[in-house]
């Protein structure tokens, strides 16, 4: 019951406070309301301020401000005129809100009367109040001393507002605090009593609380008197209770202690404290104690322990690196692996800030992150790059998080730091590969889009020097035993247009040969002197610093299957000590250099497919042309134009022999620049072309430029400004029978494909000439034949007319107007030939008929007429046995046929008899009725006509009569 003392005591000196300031804020009112004095003393905060009153400011105002009561000023309406700080800060509303309102309205309702009546007294004479006043959502309890206030004319109210809620508060405190105290005392699960102590040393319970009486197992004592024995207690504790008991009384202080206090479930710990009272009336000597069970302390401070050593023991061997920072980012802990990635001790680290270990950069950022996590409460997680002074750089996944104290204040910053080195390392390596994949994949699609070899090494050097971040790439293609330069970027670079198309012997380039034997990279230094002048020529060399060459193969696994199509080459002009090809960079080249093999050779196997199909269809083309033409020269000229476009050469002609002087003369050519090739007439023992046709071998000269007077037509064709020759022999059956003469104005190189093409050319060109030659001879034989045979007709014909002097001059005539009539009929040409021969002979059956017959003066007997109506079958007989006059026959066997069917000899009717019959049938009859006859006289011509017309439609066709009326 000692501690309840004090507590009672310090509400009566709270109390005694309280009046006191009341009866100060009284003196106060009592010398404002006077206002006779020159100065008064008010007390504020223990110290006594002198105020003094003066008639520049109203002598109120610094008075009321500085008291430590809340003060009001009012015009006798209840208007607030002016009030203090203290009254503000009391009701919770600023000094501009309070002046000019209603100090009522912050008067409780129910008690507005009340203050009513007091602000009507306080004018005259003092008055007291107690009211509670609105604070914001709370009511204040307040004591109101009113004084009237008059100085010079001005008339008002002076409130003095005590806030009575302490005392309130207090008072009740002191009424309930022995009943909370007992309330405490009987449920608080402390140990808590009073002891008197003999002076035999035995301890005897004057008084326990119910937690005393279980925690020893015994009845609550409730003021009874029991021995420390009684109660059960060990020998042990109560020497250890003894002692404290007179250590308390020798020092007159209490006196703390812990010990191990054996129970029937088990040992439990104890903290107590016990101090002196003073003497009983007994003579005893009195003790209170408080004790409590902190048996669950106990083991979680082991557990603690245990956790702290665990966190300890974590936090040095974990693979991480952890510090711990105070608010001003300096350095308060740290373990090991972070003290030693600085390079000193945990303890050297201690009170020292970033600014000691990183560059101000750096430090700066990192103690942005501090203050941000400090300032926020929150984690901050990031990954960012790490630099100690004068160590590499590396990456590091930050985790800063806030520290707080036992308040739940923020009161530093632990970081964790995990080394991402290589991590990061692995992903920027992922990442840069993915980037080459990527390049790689932009390089396919676009050789996959190109249409041409050019195009594709545009591509690929335009690539490579991006992609490589090269001064310079190029491409040289090996095309037999010698390296084209192809293809180069960027063009104008030491003008190396002038390169593409440079020709030159892989035996020159024995740097170029090792890379294509060992199929690796080879690098290349200006620097090195082993490097020939002239390699170092065609290589670049003294303009850029170092090149790299990777060899463009395509092909299988084994050396043997590969096929070496060329190189790339890349140069850098920077210096050697700036490493231009780094390992990332040469594999970049290799890759490069492999898409770049591979669409190479896809597009030179699609030129070559192309190539081979112009090629074919070139031959085929001029197959047609031999085929379907008879003119040597048209056939000459397709065939040269093929030479020219698909050699890709300049110009070209063909020189044909003359068997009878045994020279070549022109016959045809193209792409020349003048007319002077049409001159060549060489003997066969002449220059290069005759030496070709003499000896049935081609002849090449690479270069005319270097031979003089051997090419002999060399002033011929100054103007043409020549460079390369080839003469190839056309031959047919093992003789020589032309030469195809090749032009270039630039060196030729040609590969074996093209060799075997031109010499097919020339092949096609020997049978081209040789088919013509033959159908030529043909066609004049054909001509010659065609004329004996007509010719021998004609003979037939006048031989005809000879024996029957009565028909002399008709078969001329009748062939001659038959012939026209088949043209205005609209017949063919070769149709006509074949009825003007017909005509010819269509009295020809008559050398069957016996003279006496045919000769005969007078009319014919009916047998005689049996026998001249045979001729026709006689015609018929004589002359289908020769197939050339096959196609003449209709005029022989059929002209005495009718339209009627009347006719011999086979009664043919309308359009069965061949149209050929139909036409001579008239002619026929209008030139025997009008010609003189032995039995009669020459009919008139209208007579003539007037007959024909009559026999249309019964002898002759209709048509063919309105033809021959109108012809």
């Amino acid at each position: 019951m000692k501690k309840l003392t004090p507590s009672r005591q310090q509400l009566q000196n709270e109390i005694l406070e309280m009046r006191t300031r009341l009866e100060e804020a009284e003196e106060t009112l009592i010398a404002i309301r006077n206002g006779e004095v020159d100065a008064f003393l008010v007390a504020k905060t223990g110290n006594i301020q002198t105020i003094p009153l003066n008639g520049t400011d109203y002598p109120y105002r610094t008075m009321v401000e500085a008291m430590n009561e809340g003060a009001v000023t009012l015009i006798p309406d209840g208007t607030i005129f002016f009030c203090n700080s203290h009254f503000s800060d009391m009701v919770r509303l600023p000094s501009k809100e309070l002046v000019g309102s209603q100090f009522g309205d912050l008067v409780r309702k129910d008690e507005q009367t009340a203050f009513s009546d007091l602000l009507a007294s306080s004018t005259q004479a003092d008055a007291k109040g107690e009211f509670h006043l609105l604070a914001g959502d709370l009511l204040i309890s307040v004591q109101i001393s009113s004084s009237p206030l008059v100085l010079g004319e001005f008339v008002g109210v002076l409130f003095v507002v005590t806030d009575l809620t302490d005392r309130e508060n207090s008072d009740a405190a002191l009424f309930n605090s022995e009943s909370i105290l007992r309330s405490f005392y009987e449920s608080v699960p402390m140990l808590m009593g009073v002891i008197e102590l003999t002076s035999d040393d035995e301890i005897i319970h004057i008084t326990d609380n119910p937690a005393t009486s279980a925690f020893f197992n015994v009845e609550y004592l409730s003021y009874g008197t029991k021995s420390a024995g009684e109660i059960g207690a060990p020998t042990e504790a109560i020497d250890r209770w003894l002692h404290a008991y007179r250590e308390s009384q020798q020092s007159n202080h209490p006196v703390n202690f812990e010990y191990i206090h054996p129970t029937q479930n088990g040992p439990r710990w104890l903290s107590a404290t016990v101090a002196h009272i003073g003497p009983a009336v007994s003579g005893n000597v009195r003790f209170s104690y408080v004790a409590a069970d902190i048996t669950v302390r106990k083991h979680a401070e082991e557990a603690l322990r245990t956790s702290e050593t665990l966190v300890r023991s974590l936090f040095e061997h974990l693979p991480l690196l952890i510090s711990v920072k105070d608010r001003k980012s300096v350095y308060i802990t740290c373990n090991t692996n972070y003290a030693q990635d600085l390079g000193i001790s945990p303890e050297e680290i201690v009170g020292k800030d970033d600014f000691a270990f990183f560059s101000p950069e750096l430090a700066e950022s990192y103690r942005r992150d501090d203050q941000f996590v400090m300032d926020t409460g929150t984690i901050k997680d990031i990954e960012e790059r790490h630099q100690v002074i004068g160590k590499e750089e590396q990456w590091n996944h930050v985790i800063k998080l806030p520290f707080h104290d036992q308040q739940g204040r923020v009161v530093g910053v632990i970081g964790i730091y995990e080394d991402i080195t290589k991590r990061k390392q692995a992903e920027e390596l992922i990442q840069t590969r993915n980037n080459e994949i990527l390049k790689l994949y932009k390089v396919a699609r676009a050789l996959a889009k190109a249409d041409s070899l050019d195009q594709i090494l545009d591509l690929v050097t335009r690539h490579s020097t991006e992609n490589v971040q090269c001064t310079f790439a190029c491409v040289a293609l090996l095309e037999g035993k010698e390296l084209v330069t192809r293809g180069f970027y960027p063009i104008r670079v030491l003008e190396p247009d002038l390169m593409l198309g440079k020709r030159t012997p892989i035996i020159d380039l024995p740097n170029c040969q090792l890379v294509l034997e060992q199929q690796k990279p080879v690098f290349l230094h200006a620097s090195d002197p082993n490097i020939s002048a002239d390699e170092r020529e065609a290589l670049l060399l003294d303009f850029t610093h170092t090149l790299c060459m990777v060899p463009l193969v395509v092909g299988g696994d084994t050396q043997d299957s590969k096929l070496i199509l060329g190189l790339l080459m890349l140069g850098e002009e920077r210096g050697e000590e700036r490493e231009p090809f780094t390992p990332g960079k040469i594999e970049m080249a290799l890759n490069i250099g492999d898409q770049a093999a591979n669409a190479i050779r896809r597009m030179q196997l699609r030129e070559k497919t192309q190539r081979d199909a112009r090629r074919f269809a070139a031959l085929h083309a001029i197959d047609m042309a031999i085929s379907t033409s008879d003119d040597l020269v048209i056939i000459l000229n397709i065939l040269l134009e093929h030479v020219v476009a698909l050699l890709n050469i300049t110009a070209a002609d063909i020189l044909l022999l003359n068997p009878h002087t045994m020279t070549l003369d022109y016959s045809a050519g193209k792409g020349f620049r003048s007319r002077a090739i049409e001159k060549s007439h060489l003997r066969l023992d002449e220059g290069y072309a005759g030496y070709a046709a003499l000896e049935h071998r081609t002849v090449n000269v690479p270069d005319l430029r270097t031979v003089g007077s051997k090419f002999t037509r060399k002033k011929l064709l100054a103007g043409e400004a020549f460079v390369s020759y080839f003469g190839v022999p056309l031959v047919t059956k093992g003789k020589v029978i032309g030469l195809l003469d090749i032009f270039n104005r630039s060196l030729l190189t040609p590969d074996p494909e093209w060799l075997d093409f031109m010499e097919a050319l020339a092949g096609q060109a020997a049978i081209a000439i040789d088919n013509a030659t033959l159908f030529n001879g043909l066609q004049r034989s054909n001509i010659e034949l065609l004329q004996a045979y007509d010719t021998t007709i004609e003979g037939w014909s006048r031989a005809m007319d000879l024996r029957d002097k009565e028909t002399e001059g008709h078969t001329q005539r009748v062939a001659e107007l038959t012939v026209r009539m088949a043209r205005e009929q609209g017949l063919r040409e070769e149709e006509i030939a074949q009825i003007r021969r017909g005509a010819l002979l269509h009295d020809m059956g008559k050398l069957g008929v016996p003279d006496g017959i045919l000769l005969k003066a007078g009319p014919l007997t009916d047998e005689e007429w049996v026998m001249m109506r045979e001729h026709p079958r006689y015609a018929f007989d004589l002359l289908s046995p020769i197939d050339f006059l096959k196609p003449a026959l209709d005029i022989p066997y059929c002209h005495h046929e009718k339209w009627d069917g009347t006719g011999y000899p086979r009664g043919l009717k309308g359009e069965q008899i061949p149209i050929a019959a139909r036409l001579f049938a008239i002619v026929d009859v209008w030139d025997a009725l009008r010609s003189d006859r032995p039995y009669r006289k020459a009919w008139s011509e209208e007579k003539a006509l007037e007959y024909i017309k009559s026999l249309s439609g019964t002898h002759f066709d209709p048509e063919i009569v309105n033809l021959f009326l109108a012809t």
